[in-house]
């Protein structure tokens, strides 16, 4: 439909697809949220023949282990909790570290598989309100120790 916009255009109607919003929890093995995870979520088309797999929605868990997705397309999506969101502490005299600093996770998406391949898709269409719980296992992960030499604090 074109639309003359120098005339008056009062019985126009425009009518606007919601978009969809995933929502869930990421917790440890034993049932205890997870904050500063970063979930993506990735959609997969076909481009000349192949398989061709992209992220562009991600959130980071909240401290309750909540994230929120939204603006979505109707398509399938697949969650992956891919890792901790802050990246390396810095620790200078007396304190002492964040507890969860030292513990990390294999990447997994939502329903339990490793892989592209085994990942459950979670289906949007217009409107829609799906939830994804994603389950980790935290396992202590490398620590770093050393000198910086010549290091001028901001």
């Amino acid at each position: 439909m074109q639309v003359d916009l120098s005339a008056s255009a009062s019985n126009i109607v425009v009518k606007i697809s919601p978009l969809g919003v995933i929502e869930g929890t990421v917790t440890d093995q034993n049932g205890e949220p997870v904050d500063s995870v970063k979930i993506e979520a990735y959609t997969a088309r076909i481009e000349d023949g192949r398989r061709s797999i992209s992220s562009n929605h991600n959130a980071i868990c909240n401290d309750r282990g909540a994230f929120r997705i939204w603006g979505l397309e109707p398509g399938q999506y697949y969650l992956k909790a891919t890792g901790r969101n802050g990246g390396t502490y810095l620790f200078l005299g007396p304190g002492s570290p964040r507890p969860s600093s030292w513990l990390s996770f294999v990447p997994v998406y939502a329903g339990g598989g490793r892989t592209f391949d085994s990942a459950t898709p979670i289906s949007i269409a217009a409107g829609t309100q799906a939830r994804a719980d994603i389950r980790i296992d935290l396992v202590p992960s490398a620590t770093i120790r050393g000198v910086l030499e010549n290091y001028t604090l901001h």
